[in-house]
């Protein structure tokens, strides 16, 4: 096979604009939803953490004047000092005070968010632990039966809407192993990659090549949900066999693109930078796949699709 990043990201940019709405409807979701490329969310989502800390102030804030509020806000940014003798300094402290506080008159949720948040991370600490340990908690069990799910639909999208010619593949493609009826099966196999390359990355160097062996599962699973755990873990190591440092320059080829994402906060991600990534590592991911079935490498016969084989020879 002829491994040309070149002719990946062509085909990609073709395949992914095509359904341009679509398809950066499905990345928005599961970056949103799963976390999977979500530098393109941040934005969002530094929002709604900051929205979601002031709601919590609110339960608090009952024993907490405005005027106290606001003269220990004051005291904070060092406008004036905390105790003064000087009767200017005091008399213009009082002003300042009354002022801010006719302005702000019920409104002064962030005030006061300000010295509860600081009093609470002093004295709570063990509060605090537990529930930033409950809260990860939810979150690894959303992605393990959640976001994983997601992740595999999106890999089935891109799968098939690059081979879909004049014909739009649908948003609930990215629902795939719910309709099929095997998602018990897609969350155990996903569940068992993020342990087996959790417990490598304990070595480092370990850790990298096994993110890069199992790689394909993912696509494996939204390319056949009829093989066990161990053939889609061994078809996966098998196919990525040469291939992973391909794979591994493929993904820094795409640096100064996650770059400009990040210097417009999210927003170039959104609409364009993640899709086309998505659907050029789905090229790439289609090569060596359709190598393996011509080659017919071990568990290849597993793969055999007519909706994929279509043309099968096309980077062969």
């Amino acid at each position: 096979m002829v491994w040309n990043r070149k002719r990946f990201k062509e085909k990609a940019k073709k395949a992914f604009v095509k359904n341009y709405a679509y398809a950066v409807a499905v990345c928005f979701l599961v970056a949103f939803i799963a976390g999977e490329s979500a530098n393109s969310v941040k934005i969002i989502t530094k929002y709604d953490a900051t929205r979601e800390q002031a709601m919590n102030a609110v339960s608090q804030i009952s024993k907490y004047s405005n005027r106290q509020a606001i003269i220990d806000w004051l005291s904070d940014i060092h406008i004036f000092p905390e105790k003064t003798d000087n009767v200017e300094d005091s008399t213009k402290k009082g002003l300042y005070v009354s002022v801010i506080e006719d302005l702000v008159s019920n409104d002064t949720l962030l005030l006061r968010q300000y010295e509860l948040n600081k009093e609470y991370v002093m004295n709570n600490r063990t509060v605090m632990a537990i529930g930033i340990g409950m809260g990860s908690l939810i979150i690894l069990l959303f992605d393990l039966f959640i976001g994983n799910t997601l992740i595999v639909g999106k890999r089935r999208f891109f799968m098939e809407n690059r081979i879909k010619n004049g014909f739009r593949t649908p948003i609930g493609t990215m629902l795939y192993c719910y309709k099929k009826g095997l998602y018990g099966k897609t969350v155990k196999i996903m569940f068992f990659r993020d342990l087996y390359i959790f417990l490598w990355m304990l070595t480092v160097v370990g850790g990298i090549i096994k993110y890069y062996e199992y790689r394909a599962i993912p696509y494996i699973l939204a390319d056949n949900l009829q093989l066990s755990k161990k053939e889609i873990f061994k078809l996966s190591k098998s196919i990525m066999n040469g291939y992973k440092w391909k794979f591994f320059v493929l993904d820094l080829s795409f640096v100064l693109w996650n770059i400009l994402e990040s210097l417009t906060f999210g927003i170039a991600g959104i609409f364009y930078i993640v899709p086309y990534i998505a659907a050029t590592k789905t090229e790439a991911y289609m090569a060596i796949r359709n190598e393996a079935v011509t080659l017919n490498k071990p568990y290849s016969e597993c793969l055999k699709n007519p909706l994929f084989d279509e043309n099968i020879d096309e980077y062969l």
